[in-house]
């Protein structure tokens, strides 16, 4: 039984992205990261016990199954009706909450060519009055077999290994990991 709430929770996830994609109204869709019910497999604790929050570790960036061949970059107008961003070919989906911003901002996502699992976001250093989650579809990547996922905020240029300024938790279901920021920077789905 406990399998069949958990795949029903999964698809119920899937389906409120699936729905949010095809619509253009300018608001995104809630995502409550806590609720068990929801589908996700929660945070690895564990890891996030021992490394939550840590800074200075060095992490080893996840690797996508297929490299990008070029960069992919995506921009949107968002304002405090929340709104989404995608990055298709990265996997990736930004979901901005309501309230999050205060007014209209101009947003840019880059995921660079090649195989690393890390993204830059601009305006660089801006910060949300609600945290803001990032979806990456773990399918399309080369995961480390036995090796706990992360997410981590980095500065400076994309490398298989990045010194993270700031560990934070990875919420995982079967087909995605999630991670919630509260400000932009670079940031990477990684192992420690």
């Amino acid at each position: 039984m406990h399998r069949f709430r958990s795949l029903l929770g999964v698809f119920a996830v899937g389906v409120l992205v699936l729905v949010a994609g095809c619509d253009d109204a300018p608001f995104a869709p809630h995502v409550d990261l806590s609720d068990p019910e929801a589908g996700l497999l929660g945070a690895q604790d564990d890891l996030a016990e021992e490394l939550l929050g840590l800074t200075g570790a060095e992490v080893t960036v996840l690797e996508r199954a297929e490299p990008l061949a070029r960069t992919e970059t995506a921009s949107r107008t968002i304002g405090s009706w929340g709104g989404v961003i995608r990055l298709p070919e990265a996997g990736l989906t930004v979901l901005v909450p309501r309230g999050a911003l205060r007014s209209r901002t101009s947003i840019t996502v880059t995921a660079p060519a090649g195989a690393l699992v890390g993204y830059h976001f601009e305006p660089h250093g801006l910060e949300f009055r609600r945290p803001v989650t990032l979806v990456q579809d773990i399918t399309l990547t080369s995961l480390l077999n036995g090796r706990a996922l992360l997410g981590a905020y980095f500065q400076g240029p994309l490398e298989p290994t990045v010194t993270a300024l700031e560990i934070l938790p990875l919420y995982l279901t079967q087909s995605s990991g999630a991670i919630r920021i509260d400000h932009f920077s670079g940031y990477v789905i990684a192992t420690n």
